[in-house]
């Protein structure tokens, strides 16, 4: 069923359509001329804004990783405020955004997405820079409550980025049979205890 678009708003609604094609098909079935076709205008229309499919997956990767930086805005604004709360939730919702949009998760993490050697294709587009930015200033206000150290900090997202997404893709390869709990908590301990934080001691401050 074709859905009206606002004039000038062409862009987000290829990108919106394009979006709910690769999480119900998957990335190989997709095709820029349905993507057309669902909001109602021809592919050369569709091609006044994407120089080719491409360009267009390239956009709804970067739209996926918006959704996921404001998924843990708001995970982190309504956890409870100390350091080691707000660093645990933002990383939370990203292994669970993983096995929640599987599809969308791989684009963003593919060739297309933090991979991609054209960029971004807009340059007020957020990337996967944001993640990275977000855990950063986790680790840095964790610095600033005094239950991490800066010799402990230095470089801590290099090392503690990749624990993050290799869990969350094994969780949505579903290569962990343990429910989800499990593997979050040991992930957590493992990560307390290589940071040199107390666990028990972590909402202190």
């Amino acid at each position: 069923m074709k859905r009206p678009f606002h004039h000038g708003d062409l862009r987000n609604a290829l990108i919106t359509a394009a979006k709910e094609l690769i999480e119900r098909k998957g990335i190989e079935a997709f095709a820029l001329r349905e993507a057309a076709r669902n909001v109602g205008v021809s592919a050369n229309a569709a091609y006044n804004h994407f120089e080719d499919k491409d360009a267009l997956l390239r956009a709804v990767a970067s739209s996926g990783f918006a959704e996921l930086a404001a998924q843990r805005e708001d995970a982190r604004s309504k956890a409870s405020p100390d350091a080691w709360s707000q660093l645990t939730a933002g990383a939370k919702v990203y292994v669970q955004f993983a096995e929640a949009r599987p599809k969308l998760f791989d684009l963003m993490f593919g060739p297309l997405g933090v991979g991609s050697k054209q960029g971004k294709t807009d340059e007020t587009e957020p990337s996967g820079r944001k993640t990275y930015k977000q855990l950063s200033e986790a680790l840095d206000n964790l610095v600033l409550s005094g239950k991490l150290t800066p010799q402990r900090r230095a470089g801590a997202e290099s090392t503690l980025w990749p624990l993050i997404h290799g869990l969350a893709v094994l969780r949505r390869a579903g290569a962990l049979r343990e429910p989800f709990d499990v593997s979050w908590e040991r992930m957590l301990t493992f990560t307390a205890n290589g940071l040199g934080i107390n666990v028990d001691e972590k909402r202190s401050k």
